[in-house]
């Protein structure tokens, strides 16, 4: 009786420790003798919890900027325009894009369009 308790704690500390070691059978019954068989125990392993891997973060998306005005051929003059602003950003666009002062903005070549315009 007393090797069965003893028996029985060491597999509950076996258990509790997570470890995987031979043991040895406890006895059917009276009569069975003290002939033990070699068995093992499965192995109960408490796991952490895994750590949640954080989601890959991309680059927000760049704004393409956006055509102020088209640049393939001289379609705008000053009139076209509403304010001194607009029009620099027109004129500044199309020499960004490679075009030049295609729509002729700025006549005295100072690098501002419409002067004239508000």
């Amino acid at each position: 009786m007393c090797k069965r308790i003893l028996l029985a704690a060491g597999l509950s500390a076996l258990i509790l420790m997570g470890a995987l070691l031979p043991a040895r059978a406890i006895p059917a019954g009276p009569g069975a003798g003290t002939t033990f068989s070699r068995t093992f125990l499965p192995l109960i392993a408490r796991a952490d919890p895994p750590t949640p891997t954080p989601a890959p973060t991309s680059p927000p998306p760049t704004a393409t900027p956006r055509p102020v005005c088209a640049c393939h051929a001289d379609l705008y003059n000053c009139v076209h325009f509403s304010t001194q602003a607009q029009a620099q950003a027109c004129y500044r666009y199309c020499l960004d894009q490679g075009a030049g002062d295609i729509h002729r903005l700025d006549s005295d070549n100072d690098g501002i369009a419409c002067e004239h315009l508000p």
